[in-house]
This record gives structure tokens, C-alpha cells and sequence, in this order.
């Protein structure tokens, strides 16, 4: 979860934050020390060793989940996230919904979710209604009407700024952690995404969106299919900054 006194006080403007955040038990947590660990390491050179910090936690009796913890950052090989994600949306067969506060996607991104869409799968994305990078809400924008084409349905959240980012993927795979669904965080960012495959704690994640849709907008696509063309303009002006976002 992010520390800062504008999570918990709210920031001008925004009346409600909106987030979700795990706790993990079990061995997965020896996952999240040794990314911890690295981040320290490069941030202070200090290298963290020592039963009393690296204690390994034993298992969690009657645990239903696997949780796979995913490191990423520009210091890494190959974009992990950028492939997870293609991996789990091409497996998808029935739906695929999505919670994001910033949605700046790749190409491959924007692609899978289209061609998803397209072959019949049920692919729901949630955004902020209030933003607080008004740049960010346009360029995000500028991606809405080829994916509605396509079949996608957006929701815009509207009590306030959603900022979970979370994935579901039919009833195997809970996507959520750090990074949100654009560019930067697959590519630049350093990141931390549990991937949880399991039914019981997908259905409360699941819960959890169906209840955020319910206080949320569902975007127009006639629309969106037709914005005038200052809205174009200014949409089309944003998107080429999203390299930058």
C-alpha cells in the first residue's frame, strides 16, 4: 500500500480514495522479503541478512491459495508483467475484468483486449470518474473507442479516485499489486504484483468490483464511438505524451 498522508486524508478535489490491499502469510512471503531485500540493497548498499530479519515463515494450515510474487523493474531482462498479462487475458474463456487508476496500455495490451473481447469473453475495465492527472484521463480516453468497438465495456468509478489495481481472470487467476495497467509501470517502474490462483479468493476480489460497479458509470458507446473534434484533438494531442506518463 502507498504511505503518504494524501491515502488516508484525501486530496483537494478527490472525495473518496479507493483501494485494495492484500496481506500475504505462508512461503510467498519469503518472495516479498527478498524483493524488499533488493530494493534495500539498491537504494542504501546495505546488504539485510540475519535470522532475526530473513525469519522463513512456515505454511498456513488449510491455505487455499498459490500466490506467485512478480519483481519487476527496468533493471530486469524481459518486461515480465507486459507477458504475464498477455499469458493470462490469451487462457481467458470467460471474463476478464480489470481495476485500474491510470490505463496508458501498450500496444500488446491494447491488442490482447480487443482481440479478447472480440472472440466473446466478458472484459470490464473500471477507471477513476475523477482523476488527478487530468494529462493521464486524456490520454486514457484516447484508447476507449477502439477497445468499445471491440466489445470491452468501461465503467467510470464515480464516489471518488479508484486507486486498486486489480485483475480477474475467469475463476483461477487474481491479478494485484503496485503496478497499474500502462506502459511505465511494465517497463520503467520498479513493481511488486501478487498473482493468485485460487477460487475463494478471487469470488471476494470479484465481489469487490461487482460492488464498485454498482456505484460506478458504465460509459456511453455511441460516445465514446463519437467524440466532437475538439475532444478528438485534445485526446489524440494527450496520447502522444503517454510514452512520457
Amino acid at each position: 500500500m502507498n504511505v503518504g498522508r494524501e491515502y488516508w486524508r484525501g486530496r483537494p478535489g478527490i472525495d473518496r480514495w479507493r483501494d485494495t490491499h492484500m496481506a500475504v502469510r505462508g512461503p510467498a512471503v519469503l518472495a516479498l522479503q527478498e524483493s524488499f531485500g533488493r530494493d534495500w540493497l539498491a537504494a542504501t548498499g546495505e546488504l539485510i541478512e540475519g535470522p532475526e530479519t530473513l525469519t522463513p515463515p512456515g505454511p498456513i494450515p488449510g491455505g487455499e491459495c498459490i500466490v506467485q510474487a512478480v519483481a519487476t523493474g527496468p533493471d530486469r531482462d524481459w518486461p515480465a508483467l507486459d507477458h504475464l498479462y498477455l499469458q493470462a487475458m490469451a487462457l481467458a474463456r470467460e471474463r476478464v475484468w480489470i481495476t485500474t487508476p491510470y490505463f496508458v496500455p501498450t500496444e500488446s495490451v491494447e491488442t490482447s483486449l480487443a482481440t479478447v473481447a472480440l472472440r466473446g469473453v466478458d472484459v470490464r475495465i473500471l477507471v477513476p470518474g475523477t482523476v488527478d492527472s487530468r494529462i493521464v484521463g486524456w490520454a486514457s480516453r484516447s484508447w476507449f473507442p477502439d477497445l468499445v468497438e471491440a466489445g470491452v465495456r468501461i465503467w467510470t468509478y464515480d464516489p471518488g479516485f479508484v486507486h486498486a489495481k486489480c485483475m480477474v481472470v475467469d475463476d483461477w487467476l487474481t491479478v494485484l499489486g503496485s503496478a497499474n495497467l500502462d506502459a511505465r509501470s511494465f517497463h520503467l517502474n520498479y513493481e511488486l504484483t501478487a498473482f493468485v490462483y485460487g477460487p475463494s479468493f478471487l469470488a471476494e476480489v470479484a465481489r469487490q468490483f461487482e460492488a464498485d460497479l454498482a456505484v460506478s458509470s458504465e460509459l456511453d458507446a455511441a460516445r465514446v464511438l463519437t467524440p466532437s473534434l475538439p475532444r478528438r484533438l485534445l485526446l489524440n494531442a494527450a496520447r502522444l505524451a503517454s510514452p512520457l506518463l
